[in-house]
């Protein structure tokens, strides 16, 4: 079962996201197989204020070096962050609706 983190930013993050940015992008590629979905989450206004993942892996050190080993982590654009399992029940990406498979 993947792991699902969402990562909030620190104040005034802008700056240290955008210096670190490139390194951050790489590491996206470096570990792709291992990533399900990333992107920037973002305010009403297009501010971005944090980050969401969701890694392939059923293992739960694995997720938190994934994490921890990003640019972006090792920059601290993130105060906070919040690390669990996660099941995709329903959805496109999942390819459709996990109740009705045989």
């Amino acid at each position: 079962m993947p792991y699902a983190c969402w990562c909030m930013d620190v104040e005034e993050s802008a700056s240290i996201r955008q210096n670190n940015l490139s390194e951050h992008l790489s590491y996206i590629e470096q570990n792709l197989d291992r990533v399900l979905a990333a992107g920037p989450l973002t305010d009403e206004q297009g501010t971005r204020v944090g980050s969401l993942f969701i890694y392939d892996t059923d293992d739960e050190a694995e997720a938190r070096q994934l994490l921890n080993s990003d640019p972006y982590a090792l920059a601290h654009v993130w105060h906070s962050h919040t690390l669990l399992k996660f099941s995709a029940a329903a959805g496109t990406w999942c390819g459709g609706l996990s109740w009705r498979k045989s």
